[in-house]
This record gives structure tokens, sequence and C-alpha cells, in this order.
């Protein structure tokens, strides 16, 4: 419990950090780390509508948009408010590593493209293209090799 806490401690005192060098130039909470992924998110929260313009990671992260949303429509549009939605993710991994969820990195692994590894295609000499099987080896994994 005391690493949740210094751990969450250490991740929220500096949400603000990283500000904009010139204000004249600043494009509301576009500029930061998280910026361009809640664009319309921050569009909801100002304007009511998601989409304003052609820039729309929405379609991409629409799960993190949502989450953003609501953290503006919560706290306000601003950069720590952006900040809660990651601040918040990375807590929620912390603690259901440490409470011995690792199914959590194991499912991590395969979106981030470990399971590619363990996909391997069998085709025999002797057979046609066409009988060509794709077979899933969940025995094995790239962390056995070591």
């Amino acid at each position: 419990m005391a690493v949740l806490i210094l751990g969450a401690s250490l991740r929220s005192l500096w949400l603000t950090a990283d500000p904009a060098t010139q204000a004249s130039t600043t494009v509301g909470v576009v500029w930061h780390d998280e910026g361009a992924w809640v664009h319309n998110a921050r569009n909801q929260a100002l304007w009511g509508v998601w989409r304003t313009d052609e820039w729309n990671p929405m379609y991409i992260a629409p799960v993190f948009t949502a989450l953003e949303a609501a953290a503006f429509k919560t706290f306000g549009v601003g950069t720590w408010q952006a900040r809660t939605v990651p601040v918040a993710s990375g807590q929620g991994l912390i603690r259901d590593v440490m409470s011995g969820k690792t199914h959590v990195i194991r499912t991590i692994d395969d979106v981030m493209g470990g399971r590619a590894h363990r996909n391997h295609v069998v085709a025999p000499h002797d057979v046609s293209p066409r009988t060509d099987s794709l077979s899933l080896d969940d025995d094995w994994h790239p962390r056995d090799l070591d």
C-alpha cells in the first residue's frame, strides 16, 4: 500500500510540468504530451461536439478519449486535468501487478505484439499451399528463452 501511495504522490506532484515557453503561441492543452490525444475530448468539453476539424484521434483511441472527456467534464479543461487519466490508469496497472494479476502483463504483451512471436506457419514441403495451416502455440513465449 505504501508503494501505491508513494507512486501516486510522485506521479501527481508535477501534473503541470513542461509549461509552454511562450504564452502567445500556445494552443490550449494541445501542446503537451497528451495534447494531441485529448483534442476531441477537449472539443466535447468546451463546445459540446466531438469533431470540430479533421484531427480526430478519437477514432484511434476511443476509450482514452471518453475517459479524458469525463475528466474534462469533472475537473475542467487544462494540462493537469488531461494528465489525470494517465495517472489513474498507471496506478491501476501497478495495483493489479502488485496484487498478482499478472495476466494483465500478458494481455499488454499480446496487444504490443508478443502474440505475433508465438504464431508460426507450418508449411511442409509435401503439401500444397492451400493446406498450409496457421498454428498458435500458446505454450511457448519469448520470455521462455531466458
